[in-house]
């Protein structure tokens, strides 16, 4: 008996400490799915301070930048043959082994200028590119781990994938290399989002993703010739997805069959 009597106000303790422990996840449901937005917000804004604070004025000596620049005055100005002309008048009057190409692809250069157009020729200024094309690339990694590895391990990786040394120091450049990576990582997103529904391969699906995967690819090629990578993973994603649904014999299907093909190669075409 007194061991009863004993045991009954522990288990009223219990039971009023689970209620309160399940009204504070009631008050806290509300504001739950905003929590990891909020933190993603917070490392990314961290990530951009510590970029434009440890970042040194000027630029290196390498050329890469000025045709960049000249491009996107060339898109400006409505005249980018002239900035054709110039560059290879440049490189072919030059004495010595060719130090350019006549131009670089447009992805970069169309990037850019906008942010010539309102801050001018500035590096300095025109370092926001980099820095705002590192914030896009952290927030499609972390799209693309939180599902693999877990929301803490994803904003942990943010920081530990952008801030390497080599990456912190493309920030200070009006190179490629960051606006080419935010690029890849968002088309990335989308196939993986793509590929989790099932419309690369569903005879049924919706076609505007499959479009928006071949713009995708060729947005980043026009940044960046090794962009064409992306067409690979695409083709590949189609294949494991093929491979996925090998039981549905779509094939048998003469109809089905066009429209299949149709849809392997409308993100390529």
């Amino acid at each position: 008996m007194p061991a009863t009597a004993s045991s009954a106000p522990a288990s009223d303790d219990v039971d009023r400490h689970g209620a309160v422990v399940s009204t504070a996840r009631q008050r806290l449901r509300p504001i739950t799915p905003y929590v990891a937005p909020a933190a993603m917000a917070l490392v990314v804004g961290g990530m951009a301070a510590i970029m434009f604070a440890s970042r040194q004025s000027g630029h290196w000596w390498g050329d890469d930048w000025a045709l960049y620049l000249r491009q996107a005055n060339g898109l400006l100005d409505g005249d980018p043959a002239r900035a054709i002309d110039a560059n290879r008048f440049t490189v072919e009057m030059s004495r010595g082994a060719v130090f350019s190409p006549p131009l670089y692809p447009w992805g970069f250069p169309l990037i850019l200028a906008p942010f010539v157009a309102v801050l001018g020729n500035d590096l300095d200024r025109l370092t926001i590119v980099p820095v705002l094309s590192a914030c896009v690339f952290a927030c499609a990694w972390y799209l693309l781990a939180k599902p693999r590895i877990g929301t803490l391990a994803a904003l942990t990786g943010v920081g530990a994938v952008t801030l390497t040394p080599l990456l912190l120091d493309w920030t200070e450049l009006i190179q490629s290399e960051w606006p080419f990576m935010a690029v890849t990582a968002v088309v990335l997103v989308g196939l993986d989002r793509a590929a989790a529904s099932g419309v690369l391969t569903r005879v049924d699906g919706a076609i505007l993703p499959l479009v928006g995967l071949g713009v995708g690819a060729t947005a980043a090629f026009s940044v960046r010739r090794e962009g064409l990578a992306v067409v690979a993973a695409i083709a590949a994603a189609q294949v494991a997805a093929l491979i996925a649904e090998r039981g549905q014999r779509w094939w048998r299907n003469r109809s089905a069959s066009r429209s299949m093909v149709f849809r392997l190669l409308l993100p390529h075409s």
